[in-house]
């Protein structure tokens, strides 16, 4: 493997938003390493698809409630990979109930996997990151529901809120070792993770009426920003949130 290669990681890569970024990242020089919890006919496909366009793929299932599977597959990345170039996280879950109605275990699943796995897998590749050529970057893929209420998205939406902030700790103290740490916040998008929103299609409805640009914004969109802010251009963007919601929080 070139040690000039691009390698990236992308947790919850094989499918919806995920799946797009893997596409913007896919070329003849790139590896990339893309993580999925229980869907396997998803990431058998995604893996087909990309693999022609790439250096290589892999997908590897880990489940982001687990620390001890984060590790093992934090392992794997550093003992197969000379380096880590983007880490991409993506994979999120939660639980949809007012708060009234959530329990304490819902609250510790959703903010386990939203927040704690992200800081816990992005400081297990930080010696990964570290050795990229030229720097490396951490994206995170927030929603607006971290600032803006949404009816049984307490939970998420709390722990979106802090991811973002914890974007911005990590920003400072890992541009130290010339890692580049942002974060993309959308509005509501039409993917596999609303399924078990209630009233799903009323929301996607309501989403589209406020939104100024007359469409929902798509994966791609969201894709399309993540890769500008892995390239040079976007090194001076520093801790920020980039929202891509085509104006619906301008209304």
């Amino acid at each position: 493997m070139n040690d000039n290669a691009e390698i990236v990681v992308i947790t919850g890569g094989t499918r919806g938003i995920g799946r797009a970024i893997a596409e913007q990242f896919c070329h003849p020089s790139a590896h990339l390493i893309l993580t999925y919890l229980q869907d396997s006919d998803s990431a058998a496909t995604a893996v087909e698809q990309l693999r022609p366009k790439c250096a290589s793929v892999a997908a590897r299932q880990v489940n982001m409630n687990d620390p001890e599977d984060i590790g093992t597959f934090a392992d794997f990345v550093s003992s197969h990979y000379p380096h880590v170039s983007r880490l991409i996280n993506n994979a999120a879950a939660g639980v949809f109930r007012d708060l009234e109605n959530l329990k304490l275990k819902h609250w510790d699943y959703t903010y386990d996997v939203c927040v704690r796995s992200i800081w816990h897998l992005s400081v297990l590749l930080k010696p990964q990151l570290r050795k990229a050529p030229g720097g490396a970057t951490i994206i995170h893929i927030s929603s607006l529901g971290s600032q803006r209420y949404l009816a049984n998205y307490a939970a998420i939406g709390t722990a979106k809120a802090a991811l973002e902030s914890l974007g911005r700790y990590m920003a400072m103290e890992f541009a130290g070792d010339n890692i580049n740490v942002n974060t993309v916040s959308s509005t509501t998008i039409a993917t596999h993770a609303l399924d078990r929103y209630p009233t799903q299609q009323k929301l996607y409805e309501a989403t589209l009426e406020r939104t100024p640009a007359g469409r929902l914004v798509s994966t791609d969109d969201i894709a399309g920003v993540v890769h500008f802010l892995c390239s040079p251009r976007a090194a001076m963007i520093r801790g920020q949130v980039i929202v891509v919601d085509g104006g619906f929080s301008l209304t």
